[in-house]
Parts: C-alpha cells; sequence; structure tokens
C-alpha cells in the first residue's frame, strides 16, 4: 500500500484505524507506538513515506472525555482535528450535538465519506448545517470511480464540484488494482480547478498535520443548485 501510494505522489498518510466503542479508547493507546513501528520498517523498506497518527472514530458523546483523558484518537495527536466515521445508514441522533460540543472545545470534525451515506444521498442538504457551523468533510477517493455504487460516485462528485470538500481521502485498506488510490481519483475530477485540488490534497492536510486550522468554506457557495427537470419528473424537493 505504501509503494503505491509514493508512486502516486502521496508523501504523508495519517493512519485511521477504527474506534467503534467506547472500550476502544484504551486500546488506542497503543496506536503511537504501533506507527511509530510502521515507520520503522518503511524506512528499513526505503518506502519514502511518512505516517501520522490519528483514528477513525464512530460518533459517541464519550469522544470529548477521551480526548480530554488524553487518548491519542485526533489526527496528528494536535487535539485539532478528529475523524468521524459516519455510519452509511441513518445519522446518529447525536451527532449535531456532538459536532457543536466538539467545536466548543477547540476540535473541528471531520466528516468521512458523507457522500456514502443513506441521508446525503438522499438529500445534500443535510450537510449544509454541519458546513455552515464548521464541520469540515472528506470524499473518498474510490466513490468517485464508483467503488461504492453509483449513487456515492454522483454525489461524490457533486459535493466536490460545489467544493464542498475540504479533503480527498484514498481509504485505504489493502493494495488496489487501481494502483495509486489518491491519483487514480484525482484523475476523476478533470474540469475542477487546480487550485482546489492541491487545498484537498495538499494544503489542508498540511494544516491538519500541524495543527492548524484549516479555512472554512464561503458561505455563498453553500446552496444546492437546482436540478434540471426533464419532461416534468424530476423536481427538487422543497
Amino acid at each position: 500500500m505504501g509503494r503505491q501510494e509514493v508512486e502516486g505522489g502521496t508523501t504523508t498518510i495519517f493512519a485511521t484505524p477504527h474506534v467503534y466503542t467506547n472500550a476502544d479508547f484504551a486500546k488506542s493507546d497503543s496506536f503511537v507506538e504501533r506507527v511509530c513501528e510502521l515507520q520503522e520498517a518503511f524506512d528499513a523498506e526505503e518506502v519514502g513515506l511518512k505516517i501520522a497518527q490519528g483514528a477513525e472514530v464512530f460518533p459517541m458523546m464519550e469522544i470529548i472525555d477521551a480526548l480530554d483523558a488524553g487518548h491519542p484518537i485526533s489526527l496528528g495527536g494536535k487535539k485539532k482535528h478528529i475523524l468521524l466515521d459516519l455510519p452509511l445508514g441513518q445519522s446518529p441522533m447525536i451527532l449535531d450535538k456532538l459536532t457543536f460540543e466538539l467545536l466548543a472545545a477547540g476540535v473541528t470534525p471531520i466528516l468521512a465519506h458523507p457522500e456514502r451515506t443513506a441521508p446525503v444521498q438522499e438529500s445534500l442538504e443535510v450537510l449544509i448545517p454541519f458546513l455552515e457551523r464548521g464541520v469540515l468533510c472528506q470524499v473518498n477517493a474510490g466513490s468517485l470511480f464508483g467503488k461504492y455504487g453509483p449513487q456515492a460516485q454522483k454525489r461524490g462528485h457533486e459535493i466536490l464540484s460545489m467544493q464542498w470538500a475540504a479533503f480527498l481521502a484514498s481509504d485505504k485498506h489493502r493494495p488496489s488494482s487501481k494502483g495509486p488510490m489518491l491519483r487514480y481519483g484525482k484523475s476523476q475530477l478533470v474540469g475542477l480547478p487546480g487550485e482546489y485540488l492541491e487545498e484537498i490534497t495538499v494544503r489542508n492536510p498540511g494544516l491538519v498535520l500541524a495543527g492548524k486550522s484549516v479555512p472554512q468554506i464561503d458561505y455563498d457557495i453553500l446552496k444546492v443548485p437546482k436540478e434540471k427537470k426533464f419532461l416534468g419528473i424530476f423536481k427538487r424537493r422543497s
């Protein structure tokens, strides 16, 4: 996996093992040591890739206490950004309260792969209140070429075309027949401004790595364009 992504131009990755339950917070204490071990293995094999600590955490209110307790679940260990693993079905009822309280505590939530979730596939507008509040989101590169189905592919392209996403992620779990995942994902985005592609693959991830704030989305672009009507069949919901 490391060699594939280096071939595609990636220089740094976040290791984001899943944290599903409250019991997993204690297990997360081993993340730092294991990332160091993996980095040593990469260096020994001359794989030119730096690995940063992180986690992909299921939304639960205990996250705030876990951060206060020093569990290493934030991206880069900076306690500045946390990656929330959105379930593919309905959004957790606590998501609104959790993101509000995280932001109040100075931690910016990043919503992982919203394009794959049922509420966003039903309507992009459900993302707007979160983005207005300052929550960030990332799109999976695999969504852009249909890895997770046609609706995830459609929504992924729409989120990126409106420049709502702050990050494009490999979300890579194993070596891919497509080769370097991020490079292949970017190849599906012809027509998007080069400056925006640089933001979501280089600048914004670099800010997270440094523990610095990622610029918020301009409110002017936080609107869903009206869908074109075809013979009166397809209409945008009010």
